[in-house]
């Protein structure tokens, strides 16, 4: 889970507020084909209500989109709140999280339940945002690598939400056979359902060994 595997990616920059639009961005189309991979945890017809007082001064658990978010146990100083939306390698987790370790304000919970609700189709959102950006010369991405990209299925896999306290939130896959997502993955950050950039966390480590 990335709150335990990399949490100082919790302190990401964010320059914009959610926004509450979340129809899918009609340059990244929902993949119609996709639906065989997984159930959907609710259907958009059964969003669920945010509930006035779900989230106490301390809560251990936190309802979002229908599920039950639980507290684990995260570095000093970092709040953790997890749901899982199943077993396979595409049906994901999600991942509330805080900086100061505080109880997520209802505006970050709201996002999350967002997202149960529309996760097959951000995760199609996010990996045709990866198929179009990954060209870029920055990535450096081999030939080999962009067959892959292209084929079906995505080489993206295990997808992991991670939504911050000011309600903005990343898509990382956690695996992925590309260089770039060696050893934890590629991420795409977005500001509700809009893609906003890639995640390069090879990029992180290099600026890390040389401070």
């Amino acid at each position: 889970m990335l709150c335990r595997q990399r949490t100082r990616r919790t302190c990401l920059p964010r320059a914009a507020p959610p926004t509450r639009d979340w129809g899918v961005d009609a340059r990244y189309p929902h993949d119609e084909s996709a639906e065989h991979r997984r159930e959907r945890p609710l259907a958009n017809s059964q969003r669920a209500t945010w509930l006035d007082g779900c989230v106490s001064e301390k809560s251990e658990s936190i309802l979002a989109g229908g599920v039950t978010f639980e507290r684990v146990e995260a570095p000093e100083g970092i709040g953790c709140w997890t749901a899982e939306l199943g077993d396979s390698a595409e049906a994901g987790s999600i991942n509330i999280l805080t900086d100061d370790g505080s109880t997520p304000d209802p505006a970050a919970v709201e996002v999350a339940g967002d997202i149960v609700l529309n996760f097959a189709e951000l995760m199609d959102v996010a990996i045709a945002f990866l198929r179009e950006h990954l060209h870029a010369p920055d990535y450096a991405i081999s030939a080999d690598e962009q067959v892959m990209i292209a084929a079906d299925p995505a080489p993206f896999t295990y997808p992991e939400a991670a939504v911050w306290a000011d309600g903005t939130w990343m898509l990382r896959f956690a695996e992925s056979p590309l260089q770039i997502a060696d050893p934890y993955g590629v991420g795409v950050l977005f500001v509700g359902a809009a893609p906003q950039s890639i995640e390069d966390f090879t990029a992180t480590d290099e600026e890390l060994a040389e401070s």
